[in-house]
């Protein structure tokens, strides 16, 4: 059919319109696809931005703890190690951390030797630094948490791994935080590597132990946690841009220039602790297929179309089909704005100086407490700042600079509670030059202050009981020092020490040990003066400050703390009564800066303990010799029983009425190399105070069992044999289990052992102290007390324990003859045990006078000098030959 050629003209113009259209909405289709899922990939990107940002903000802050915790404290021991890195890391998630590790900085192989011996007296294998030979300095690994993943790092040199040569340098040349170059972890088996890096910060003290790296190892395939789950079918990978293209996670593949065939790519470049990082996001290509349909779609519409010319002439549907299309388009385009913007973590808001908010997108009305971006910008107007005249000041930073960028800002939520945020805006100005509006963004920052708070806290209190730690203190201390210099006052620094705290430990276990000392702790705060300031300098000892106070004022102040300990702690139905020792020292006239005063009131504080304990003692110049004397003889002590120096000397016991030896007690003795015998006074508080009492008490019982079953295979008649038992021995937890092993050791019946307790031993805790007894005597040995009636003297204990013998105190004894209170005492004691069935036993007789009397008032056993010293086992022998052969 001819058409006319008008109509002719109008089919062609048609017919090319409908080719041109469809090849246009095939490629709109297309590109519009492309479009969408850059921006999908964008908004992903973001997300995981914040997250590597937000993780390494966590793992920097994990190191600044670690260098606050050495900061705080003398030396930092493997335990508080490890004690600190499981109390920081538990509450955080910390996805690919390996490890958190100390590796100090040694330029003297005697520094090794140091490492070695600290990790002995823990009970470890000596430090074995890798690799071997000879270096200006080594930084072995020393600490390295969770040890059980990480032991086999423990000596690794790691200023001999090359990745970390530069972080090493720099991270000491800034003091800040720093990553090094990529690098692979071995794995704790050995047969497989983890690719990663090692976050570093620098630690340097006046202390030499205190000086070297914190290192963070992270594990690359864990870095990024959960948000990688989302990215299925996409590839993703972070690339290190400052030394070489190091793929961390994932793959990209090239790019493709095909238009066509291009892949969706997003980059973003973020800073990482002192490196750039790459982050790219790459999606597949978008399929043609339904590009293609849209065309084919749209040629086969045109043909039909073409054939129904006069009915495309007489409608307007498909304009409006067209019109419907292109509006939908539109809105998808909006949503996917609205989406970003909504769904990103930051507070995003368009604000006008005159009349406040006018956008606010989802994050920014949650932040502000709000349900909806319409009831904030309805109810907020201008967003609230905690300090109005703070946004005045913002708002002429934008009108002179047109921008501001990381400003802290504290605001105020909708229902009154406030939150820490870091603004930033940009200006957009008119032909004018004035503010049309501004744009911003405001992301919360409060967890982030909360953890530096959190740091603040470790580095200058103490976690137990909340006071300031050694740290804080040394800061206060000088600026009193300075203070008191300037203003010509005196001030005064006490030591305080628990007495016997160690046994309360040992006793009562750790748990109860630690609310002792928050108890003690309110009580200190509770009892002193506004002015003055106390703190926990480690274990059982504080340090309290006094200001502006003379010797009569510190005084005082010593004696009311003193005070503050009459009452008994009540510690889970435990009634325990402690006391304080306490050293006084005073600025200037003992020392005039703070190391010094801390340390000779320290000196003091021992000087109150020889002097029995719960009182306070000035520091005298002499004190500093007797400081340096007890820790030589400390020193000097625990070698002395690996190299045999202690022995056992024996006192024979004997019958009153016929002088007949009965048993005897063992007494130790102490044969020092270059200072001759040392008398158990002056070695025995030492060794209590330092601990050394459990194993020499233990060797004392073991080594009082071996001669006594040599006694009776050389066939003298067997006799008991007196041990006496300390308070930390008896009170460690295994006293019965090494009573037990020392007689099956030399095949020795129990009842020719005793061992003789104090009564404030078992008076401390009388309850354990009965169950402890009750499983000795099921032993079958003997128990006495003795310096009876130096003690609590309470008569209800002998009623209660399975006691077989009373020793009474000297004291009594040597003045028999010329006291009346003495003698009536000996004779109390004498005639109280036989009703209870009890043996007595009177020591320090010296005089054939106090002999007799003794026996008057029917004392049947002693010992004293009056029959024989405390001798040798070969002496004690001949002595037990000598009586055989008189007899």
């Amino acid at each position: 059919m001819n058409l006319p050629r008008r109509s002719s003209l109008a089919l062609t113009l048609i017919a090319l319109v409908g080719v041109t259209a469809s090849t246009w909405a095939a490629l709109w289709l297309h590109e519009s696809e492309h479009r969408r899922n850059r921006a999908e990939l964008s908004e992903q990107m973001e997300q995981i931005a914040g997250t590597v940002a937000s993780q390494f903000a966590k793992y920097e802050t994990l190191l600044l703890a670690g260098r606050a915790l050495f900061a705080g404290s003398d030396f930092v021991t493997r335990p508080e190690w490890a004690l600190f890195t499981a109390e920081v890391i538990s509450g955080q998630a910390l996805p690919g951390l390996l490890g958190l590790a100390w590796a100090p900085y040694v330029d003297d192989p005697i520094g090794l030797d140091l490492l070695s011996d600290q990790r002995a007296e823990e009970g470890l294998a000596p430090l074995e630094v890798r690799p071997e030979g000879e270096r200006p300095f080594y930084c072995p690994i020393f600490y390295n948490e969770p040890l059980e993943d990480n032991s086999s790092s423990i000596g690794r040199d790691i200023c001999e791994v090359a990745p970390l040569h530069d972080a090493l340098r720099l991270t000491r040349e800034t003091g800040s935080a720093l990553l090094s170059a990529p690098l692979d972890f071995r794995t704790e088996d050995g047969e497989s590597t983890l690719a990663g890096y090692v976050l570093l910060i620098w630690v340097s003290e006046k202390s030499a132990s205190h000086t070297g790296w914190i290192a963070a190892s992270i594990a690359n395939e864990d870095l990024f946690g959960a948000p990688t789950a989302a990215l299925s079918g996409l590839h993703f990978a972070a690339t290190d841009v400052t030394d070489r293209p190091e793929v961390i996670y994932g793959a990209t593949p090239p790019p493709n220039d095909d238009w066509l065939h291009r892949e969706t790519r997003v980059e973003r470049e973020i800073p990482v602790a002192g490196r750039t990082w790459r982050l790219e996001l790459v999606e597949p290509p978008v399929p043609l297929g339904a590009a293609a349909l849209v065309l084919v779609g749209g040629l086969t519409l045109t043909g039909l179309l073409i054939a129904y010319l006069l009915a495309l002439f007489q409608t307007r549907g498909r304009a409006e089909h067209l019109a419907h299309r292109m509006t939908e388009k539109l809105s998808e385009s909006e949503q996917l704005l609205a989406s970003i913007t909504d769904n990103i973590f930051e507070g995003i808001y368009r604000g006008r100086a005159e009349e406040g908010l006018i956008y606010a997108n989802e994050s920014l009305a949650k932040m502000f407490n709000y349900d909806t971006p319409a009831e904030m910008i309805e109810h907020a107007g201008p967003i609230l700042y905690a300090r109005s005249e703070q946004r005045d000041e913002l708002l002429e930073l934008l009108k002179r600079d047109g921008y501001y960028r990381d400003i802290e800002v504290e605001f105020v939520r909708s229902d009154g509670t406030r939150f820490i945020g870091v603004n930033n805006a940009v200006a957009t100005r008119d032909d004018d030059g004035n503010i049309q509006y501004f744009d911003g963004a405001i992301y919360d920052i409060t967890a982030r202050k909360r953890a530096e708070e959190q740091v603040h806290r470790l580095a200058h209190y103490d976690a137990l009981t909340g006071l300031p730690n050694r740290a804080m203190l040394d800061r206060r201390l000088r600026q009193a020092i300075n203070h008191a210099r300037s203003s010509k006052q005196s001030l005064a620094m006490l030591f305080m020490d628990l007495d016997h705290f160690k046994t309360i430990n040992d006793s009562l276990g750790h748990s109860l040990g630690d609310q002792l000392l928050v108890q003690v702790a309110k009580r200190l705060g509770g009892g002193l003066r506004s002015d003055d300031s106390v703190s926990r300098l480690g274990g059982d000892e504080f340090l309290i400050l006094l200001s502006d106070v003379k010797s009569e004022g510190a005084a005082r102040g010593a004696q009311r703390i003193l005070g503050l300990f009459a009452e008994p702690f009540d510690l889970e139905g435990h009634e325990l009564r402690v006391t304080p020792s306490i050293g006084i020292s005073m600025f200037p006239n003992d020392a005039i800066d703070a190391e010094t005063l801390i340390r000779n009131a320290d000196a003091a504080m021992y000087a109150a303990k020889e002097k029995g304990r719960a009182n306070y003692q000035f520091f005298t110049p002499e004190m500093n010799d007797r400081a340096r004397e007890r820790l030589t003889l400390e020193s000097d002590l625990r070698q002395a029983l690996k190299t045999g120096q202690l022995s056992m000397h024996y006192q024979p016991v004997v019958r009153l009425a016929d002088r007949r030896i009965v048993g005897a007690e063992a007494l130790m003795r102490w044969n020092h190399p270059e200072h001759g015998n040392i008398p158990p006074s002056r070695f025995i508080p030492i060794a209590e105070q330092s601990g050394l009492i459990i194993e020499i008490g233990d060797w004392a019982i073991a080594e009082a069992c071996r001669q006594l079953a040599v006694w009776m295979k050389e066939g003298f008649e067997p006799l008991p044999v007196a041990v006496n038992v300390s308070a930390l021995q008896f009170w460690r937890g295994g006293l019965v289990d090494q009573v037990r092993s020392a007689l099956d050791a030399n095949a020795l019946d129990a009842e020719w052992l005793e061992l003789e307790l104090t009564e404030s031993v078992i008076m401390r805790d009388a309850d354990t102290a009965s169950r402890v007894i009750s499983q000795l005597n099921g032993l079958g040995v003997g128990l006495s007390i003795d310096d009876f009636g130096t003690g609590y003297s309470s008569l209800s204990y002998l009623k209660k324990f399975s006691i077989s013998k009373l020793k009474i105190d000297q004291s009594f004894v040597q003045d028999l003859g010329h006291d009346p209170d003495d003698a009536a005492i000996v004779s109390a004691v004498v005639s109280m045990a036989a009703d209870l069935g009890l043996q007595v036993v009177a020591e320090g007789v010296e005089t054939e006078d106090q002999r007799s009397m003794l026996i008057a008032r029917d004392c049947e056993l002693a010992q004293g000098f009056l029959f024989d010293r405390p001798m040798p086992a070969d002496a004690f022998s001949a002595r037990l030959r000598a009586v055989a052969t008189e007899a």
